[in-house]
């Protein structure tokens, strides 16, 4: 049966998951290469994700201890409520999922409501054996009595496997660091934060795990005798009490009396539970520390891979072809083929169809782009008829030669002029 004094509170970390989640997915979903929304809802998807998460860890704890709020001294951490099955908990999981993809949807005219509520609960199916995970390592912290050291370190695995599922969701981010720096809310900056904020958390179980199994160890080390609790003598009220959480051993260091009948054996120190258990216990919560530790450095080289030239430049090949003329621009200049255009043929090809697909969608720049290329200046072959006809398409599409551009409206004759830039913006 359930211990609600030993089973941890999911409420704060499932809440503090929700809104990194919220905040993550709808980043996503806002990102030009998947679909355009405004910005504002990402805050607000967080926020209702963080009450979702929040209520969705209170009824998963109800569910899981009940009604009893009782001490236990023996409790069977795999035995289950009736109500502890997962045939509550997924659907559960999902609905909160389905609610958050409503909120960042419910500004669209409704017509985009059912999309929304089946991405987010598409988006939760992989957080189910998260959950599992969590609900998992919630119960077991039922296993060791309140206080002692095992107990520290099985509260502390929720947060742990919490913390390591929010490094992997900032996979989510990846495409905030070629995203344009001009949007609002966007960045990498909410990711570096994410990051360190997780990676602060593992650093800080991991160390707590270490010294838990250090005082453990350092708790035997002196010479114990094993002993029952009535065999423990008088112990001192200064003596040294460490309960190891797991088993019902006791080992005592005692000091003998000097003579019999007028001294009686002091107890100096009472070590409570099973060492081996113990150490087994502790050494495995290291080693799921570490583990985070390593998705963290993984997960921080994928973000760092990402921020990139290469990364950016695919970036906005992939939005070149989503229409996006200017970004046919940007891909060439941020790829390494405009760097050897001059000596690489099948890179020059390629910058020239890039440039060609951008001023084909009415991108002036590129079209610009294409006349300084055809000019010979880059490596290739000089071509004053397609100098002359890419400067014309620039032209009537505002972008004039030598940093001018067209201005509609004032006209010497009957002709538009082209304008120094920094004139025109005056």
């Amino acid at each position: 049966m359930a211990d609600a004094s030993r089973f941890p509170n999911l409420a704060l970390p499932f809440a503090l998951a929700g809104a990194a989640g919220g905040w993550l997915s709808a980043g996503l979903a806002h990102q030009p290469l998947m679909w355009i929304s405004t910005s504002e809802r990402r805050i607000w998807t967080a926020a209702a994700a963080a009450v979702l998460g929040g209520a969705t860890g209170l009824l998963l704890r109800y569910w899981c201890v009940g009604k009893r709020y009782t001490y236990e001294a023996e409790v069977d951490p795999e035995a289950r409520l009736p109500s502890d099955t997962w045939a509550r908990h997924a659907p559960l999981l999902l609905c909160a999922g389905s609610l958050a993809g409503a909120v960042y949807t419910c500004g669209s005219g409704g017509y985009l409501t059912g999309p929304g509520m089946l991405g987010g609960a598409l988006l939760t199916l992989p957080l189910l054996p998260v959950c599992a995970a969590v609900l998992a390592a919630a119960r077991r912290a039922q296993r060791a009595r309140l206080g002692s050291i095992v107990a520290g370190s099985d509260r502390r695995a929720v947060w742990g496997i919490l913390a390591t599922t929010l490094v992997i969701a900032t996979l989510e981010g990846l495409p905030d660091w070629p995203a344009p720096r001009g949007a609002p809310l966007f960045g990498p900056a909410p990711i570096v934060g994410f990051l360190g904020l997780a990676g602060a958390c593992l650093l800080s179980i991991l160390v707590a795990d270490a010294l838990a199994l250090r005082a453990a160890k350092k708790a035997l080390s002196t010479t114990l005798e094993e002993r029952t609790d009535g065999e423990t003598g008088h112990a001192d009220e200064q003596a040294r009490r460490v309960d190891l959480g797991l088993g019902q051993g006791v080992r005592a260091e005692v000091a003998r009396g000097g003579a019999v009948y007028r001294e009686r054996d002091r107890t100096l120190a009472l070590v409570k539970g099973d060492p081996e258990v113990t150490f087994a216990a502790l050494r495995r919560a290291i080693r799921r520390g570490a583990l985070g530790l390593v998705a963290l450095a993984v997960v921080s080289l994928a973000h760092f891979a990402a921020s990139t030239d290469a990364a950016l430049s695919k970036y906005e090949e992939l939005r070149c072809r989503k229409g996006r003329g200017e970004s046919c621009a940007a891909a060439a200049l941020f790829g390494s083929g405009a760097i050897s255009l001059a000596a690489d043929e099948g890179s020059a090809n390629e910058v020239i169809s890039l440039y060609e697909q951008g001023c084909d969608r009415s991108d002036g720049a590129s079209c610009m782009l294409l006349a300084e290329v055809y000019r010979g200046e880059m490596g290739v072959e000089r071509d004053p008829a397609l100098v002359a006809l890419f400067e014309y398409r620039a032209a009537q599409k505002g972008i004039c030669p030598d940093g001018t551009r067209l201005v509609e409206g004032l006209v010497q004759g009957n002709e538009n002029v082209c304008v120094q830039m920094d004139d025109w913006r005056q």
